[in-house]
């Protein structure tokens, strides 16, 4: 009898569960931890779209940055999420109570990723980490020698920190601790410290160099003050320095007999073309390299005599460079300002002169926060196609907000939310769709000067955007509140965007001159804020 019951009771259950329509939610299940009555699809990812707004702080070599979900490109996959929710086959429906256990069954929520968003915050937060390590140096005062520190440096790796802030998001962390990997320099205070007192024991109060019957006294505290150091195998190796002996060199020269010092070949250079020439002429003169070599010579003997030799050398050339007021004056000037250097400059007059030069202007290079102005371009090209309002919602504030803070105060997380919104790869299209035909975001926001000077020429002059959008956009621009670059380097009002990520500096401008408007420009890296002012400067001066 009890087993006839059982059975029945099993195929009312069966029963039951067959009755649900296929493709049918569960009835009630596990949500987010809380047994939940099923009504909608809603009733399921409402509680897991919560996570977006979270914050979670990511923690790295002591210090924290607290960051929206939402923000870092980090959003919920409907449908992944949904699955585990809907009623089994009707096959596996057939094993009694199998409808229970599945609703009893915890389930993860299902994320998806935009590896821009999550690149551009790493990004960011390796420029505060960031540090080479450096070496122990060597300061000369006179004759007295200091050792600089040494200094830690350290390693934070932004794509291997993109992998764990995924994780810890998913699995419904708060925060997550970020590897960084602290640098030892290759020269420590201690092995300079070392190298410098072994080398300074062995030098003698005093040398006496000679040239024929004829010497001079070198002493101790001038050898000092050539003092340096090679890294080889991560060991100081300390000697002279050339440049120092070489100036001693020709010094003493003039104190023997049969010396004659050449004399310089001066040639003129307008524009990058010989104009003019003045011969100089060869002479007799010791030179630095072979008295270098002689008195480490005599240093490792114990010798207190250097014989020096006067050899025929030839006329030094120098030039001397002028620039006309002219776009070829101007190119062979921007070439000077680059010439193995990590700079790379586009100038364009917006006016009837015309005149579009550049130097190194199509190598791509990181683009710092001057991506954040094809972010804007976009926000108004669809403020302009009536397809989105400046008083429309984006991370808990308005566009209009987020404009203001992503231009003005270079906002990272504004410009996150509105590039993850509009879609990255639609802003790299509507860039391109201008002419800026260089940018590269598949990993990082990379691009070249041309990229920045096309928008800001079109800006300038009308190309793209509605009256209101450009008046907007511009009026911006000249309220952000980085001016150390390009505004510093001139007097005229400027309507300009910077970026800055470790050693890269870049500034972008619309520079508005009496009865001129031109656009400048200017990335670097490895250089100052005061060099893009020193650079505007230059430029100015030779087109204006």
């Amino acid at each position: 009898m009890f087993l006839l019951v059982l059975l029945g009771l099993i195929l009312v259950i069966i029963c039951i569960q067959q009755a649900f329509p296929k493709h049918s939610l569960l009835p009630f299940a596990l949500v987010n931890g809380s047994l939940t009555r099923i009504t909608s699809k809603d009733s399921v990812l409402r509680p897991h779209k919560t996570t977006e707004d979270k914050k979670i702080n990511l923690k790295v070599a002591g210090k924290s940055y607290a960051y929206r979900t939402g923000d870092l490109g980090i959003s919920l996959n409907e449908d992944a999420t949904l699955r585990p929710y809907y009623v089994e086959s009707r096959l596996k429906r057939l094993i009694p109570f199998s409808m229970l256990a599945q609703a009893y069954s915890k389930q993860t929520p299902y994320y998806d990723s935009s590896q821009k968003g999550l690149n551009i915050v790493t990004s960011s937060i390796a420029d505060g980490i960031n540090q080479d390590p450096v070496n122990a140096g060597i300061h000369i005062d006179q004759s007295s020698v200091t050792i600089i520190s040494s200094k830690l440096g350290r390693k934070f790796e932004p794509k291997k920190a993109t992998i764990a802030i995924f994780d810890a998001i998913t699995s419904q962390q708060n925060s997550v601790e970020l590897a960084s990997e602290e640098l030892q320099p290759d020269i420590t205070t201690a092995e300079l410290e070392k190298a410098v007192a072994k080398f300074t024991s062995g030098l003698p109060d005093e040398l006496a160099v000679k040239v024929s019957s004829q010497s001079i006294l070198l002493s101790k505290q001038s050898m000092l003050s050539w003092l340096t150091f090679t890294a080889i195998n991560s060991q100081p190796v300390i000697g002279f320095d050339d440049i120092k002996v070489q100036a001693y060199a020709e010094e003493i020269a003039t104190n023997f007999r049969s010396s004659s010092p050449p004399t310089a070949t001066i040639v003129a250079l307008t524009d990058g073309k010989e104009t003019g020439r003045i011969a100089g002429s060869p002479g007799k003169s010791i030179i630095g390299a072979n008295l270098k070599s002689r008195i480490n010579i005599a240093l490792s003997i114990g010798s207190k005599e250097v014989l020096a030799e006067l050899v025929d050398v030839p006329s030094p050339i120098k030039y001397t460079r002028s620039y006309t007021r002219s776009s070829e004056g101007l190119k062979d000037l921007l070439g000077q300002i680059t010439a193995g250097k990590n700079i790379a400059i586009r100038y364009i007059d917006v006016n009837d002169r015309g005149w579009d030069v550049g130097s190194k202007e199509h190598e791509k290079m990181t683009m710092a926060s001057t991506y954040k102005l094809f972010v804007g371009y976009e926000v108004l090209k669809r403020v302009d196609a009536g397809t989105l309002k400046l008083s429309d919602s984006i991370n808990g504030t308005s566009f209009d907000v987020c404009m203001s803070r992503m231009i003005v105060n270079s906002d990272n997380e504004c410009a996150i939310a509105m590039g993850e919104r509009l879609g990255w790869n639609n802003i790299v299209a509507s860039a391109k769709a201008i002419g800026a035909s260089d940018l590269d975001w598949v990993d990082d926001a990379h691009g070249s000067v041309s990229d920045c000077a096309t928008l800001l020429r079109k800006l300038a002059s009308g190309e793209v955007l509605t009256q209101s959008s450009r008046d907007y956009y511009i009026g911006l621009m000249r309220s952000q509140v980085y001016r150390k670059g390009i505004p510093a380097g001139t007097s005229y009002e400027v309507a300009n965007k910077v970026g800055f990520l470790g050693p890269q500096l870049n500034d972008a401008g619309i520079i508005f001159a009496p009865d001129m408007t031109h656009v400048l420009v200017i990335y670097t890296n490895g250089e100052s804020w005061d060099t893009i002012a020193e650079i505007t400067r230059q430029i100015e001066a030779l087109v204006i």
